[in-house]
C-alpha cells in the first residue's frame, strides 16, 4: 500500500506558544483531530519525544486501539506523533510558525 500525504496550513491569531500547548495536550487531542474519540498516555513524565500512550479512534465504521510514540517533541515549533501499533499507519508531523 503506497503513502497517503496530507498538508494543510492555518492561520490562528494566538501566540505559538499557546497553539502548541493546546495541540500537544493528548486530553485536547479529540477537540482539533476527528479521527481521536479518545486518547491516554502510558508513559510516565512529561509529554516528550519518546512519550508513549493509546488513541482509541473509528476506521472504516470500527473502533479501534492504536499505541503511538511522541518521535519528536520540540516546544514550541514540532510535535511528531507516530503510531507503532493498529490498523492505520500514522505519522503525524505538526509544525508551527509564528507569522506576522
Amino acid at each position: 500500500m503506497g503513502l497517503i500525504y496530507f498538508r494543510h496550513r492555518i492561520i490562528i491569531n494566538c501566540p505559538i506558544e499557546k497553539v502548541f500547548e493546546f495541540i500537544s495536550n493528548p486530553q485536547n487531542r479529540a477537540k482539533w483531530d476527528s479521527s481521536v474519540a479518545d486518547i491516554r498516555i502510558t508513559s510516565d513524565g512529561p509529554i516528550k519525544a519518546g512519550t508513549t500512550g493509546v488513541s482509541v479512534g473509528m476506521f472504516k465504521g470500527k473502533q479501534y486501539e492504536s499505541e503511538f510514540i511522541y518521535d519528536e517533541y520540540d516546544s514550541p515549533n514540532m510535535l511528531v506523533l507516530k503510531t507503532t501499533s493498529g490498523p492505520v499507519k500514522v505519522k503525524m508531523r505538526n509544525t508551527l510558525t509564528e507569522v506576522e
